[in-house]
């Protein structure tokens, strides 16, 4: 079992407010332009489901997901102060890189598919970047957590060295054993 297997509640919990702003803006451009859309006359008729489709099937949940991947590289690439070590980074780091590389590849075959409709699958292509956005989100929200658990106190980190240090201190002030 991984680190994230000792995730707690708490740290599901306070990993929620941030996960739900960071997808609130980052699915903005479409979910947005939806519904101004639906603002305009020829769109009187159309669900906003219907428009929040037609928003995303433009390539949009690829560029999405790209522009998820950069929060995620900065978590996992820095260990703040008092926190434990981020777990593979060479992997996680592959895996993003794949992932984006993945994602932009497909965004260009949209914007071919706008020139060559014969040539490309437009179903397919909205279907990768359905499941490359929502691994995206998974991967987001397990940083989250996985940050906020290494920020939790550590006994022996947090606890046993201030004691060791009084301890030091104590036997320089007496000269000797405390």
């Amino acid at each position: 079992m991984g680190p994230l297997f000792h995730c707690t509640l708490r740290n599901h919990l306070d990993s929620l407010k941030e996960f739900f702003i960071s997808i609130a803006f980052g699915t903005a451009t479409f979910t947005v332009t939806a519904i101004l859309l639906r603002g305009h006359k020829k769109n009187a008729c159309t669900s906003y489901i219907d428009l929040l489709y037609r928003t995303m099937d433009s390539g949009q949940l690829f560029i999405f997901a790209v522009s998820m991947l950069g929060p995620i590289l900065i978590t996992s690439a820095e260990d703040p102060a008092k926190t434990q070590t981020f777990p593979s980074r060479a992997i996680h780091f592959t895996g993003l890189l794949f992932i984006a590389a993945v994602a932009a590849g497909y965004y260009s075959q949209y914007l071919l598919a706008r020139e060559m409709k014969d040539v490309y699958d437009t179903e397919y292509l909205f279907s990768a970047s359905v499941v490359v956005s929502v691994a995206v989100v998974v991967l987001r929200y397990l940083t989250i957590v996985y940050r906020k658990s290494t920020v939790d106190v550590v006994a022996e980190r947090d606890f046993q060295a201030p004691a060791k240090d009084l301890t030091r201190v104590l036997e320089e002030r007496h000269g000797g054993a405390a």
